[in-house]
């Protein structure tokens, strides 16, 4: 498939130049020449514009107004059930790329430019739902070895999220407006990589995990570190580092290297798991590759 061979030789080129990088003591994940703007992930700032002329599409416009309609929602107040987690992030999301785009239709169906107080209100609830995130992911024991299967939603969570701060950023919010945020999601993405690394009877989630699951972990934890590539810590679990490097290595494993891999590098090949499940994890797989501009090649 063409997807996979491309991802295939990004993958190569990648580890190839990897050792470009600066690595700082505490790690964060420094590319020389790399473009440091937001956003990153969803769209560019050189993209905003085109964005914004391609309103008047019918089949876009459709599109968008769902998103607007969903961003103006009054999110769940609960913040512990899964379904509810699962509202507010898309609802953080869909806030942010609004307030982003600064656009909404009038009467008939025009785009026009938000009003100040409309932008104020989605920006007070996108902040307030990330402020809040929960950002638990369940722990892998002996006696639940498949509660990893929650993750699926975790990492959706967690993308979304990151793509609203990514979008508040690349609207100059303030870093100070933007700093409990950052926090909940740093601590988001390590409870992730720790979780996902942590040892069970000596054998990790990676270890065991052979399938979507494990592409769907790899690619939130790579949006994390797009995102937050500045970030320094002295625990191994929260550095930007760690988590590209996981992101990048699990993901060339599951795909090509492994004995359980699910194509092969060699030949002109599908995804074992089928269609339906490469198209799953490409939900969480499509914001990570888009940044490595891979994606405008399909």
């Amino acid at each position: 498939m063409k997807l996979l061979l491309l991802l295939q030789s990004f993958l190569f080129l990648v580890f190839f130049s990897f050792s470009s990088a600066i690595l700082k003591a505490q790690g964060a994940w420094i590319v020389p020449g790399a473009d440091e703007n937001y956003p990153r992930i969803l769209l560019k700032n050189t993209q905003k514009s085109r964005v914004q002329a391609s309103l008047t599409d019918t089949i876009i416009r459709a599109v968008y107004h769902g998103i607007y309609q969903n961003a103006l929602s009054i999110p769940p107040n609960d913040n512990v059930d899964i379904s509810s987690c699962r509202q507010r992030a898309t609802i953080a999301q869909n806030a942010a790329f609004v307030y982003y785009v600064d656009r909404k239709y009038d009467a008939s169906f025009t785009p026009i430019p938000l009003g100040e107080g409309e932008r104020d209100i989605l920006l007070t609830k996108c902040l307030q739902l990330l402020e809040s995130i929960n950002t638990t992911v369940e722990q892998i024991t002996i006696l639940q070895p498949n509660i990893y299967t929650n993750w699926q939603w975790r990492t959706k969570m967690l993308i979304h999220y990151l793509c609203a701060y990514d979008l508040l950023k690349g609207a100059n919010v303030p870093d100070f407006q933007l700093q409990s945020a950052r926090t909940k999601l740093i601590e988001f993405a390590r409870n992730l990589y720790r979780e996902a690394n942590r040892s069970v009877l000596g054998l990790t989630f990676f270890d065991v995990v052979k399938n979507n699951h494990t592409l769907m972990t790899t690619c939130a934890l790579g949006v994390a570190a797009i995102v937050l590539n500045n970030h320094n810590s002295v625990d191994i679990n929260a550095q930007p580092l760690n988590w590209i490097q996981c992101a990048l290595w699990h993901t060339d494993n599951i795909l090509w290297q492994d004995a359980s891999r699910n194509s092969e590098s060699s030949v002109i090949a599908g995804y074992a798991e089928g269609p339906y499940y490469l198209k799953y994890w490409l939900l969480n797989g499509l914001p990570f590759l888009e940044e490595w501009g891979i994606l405008p090649l399909i």
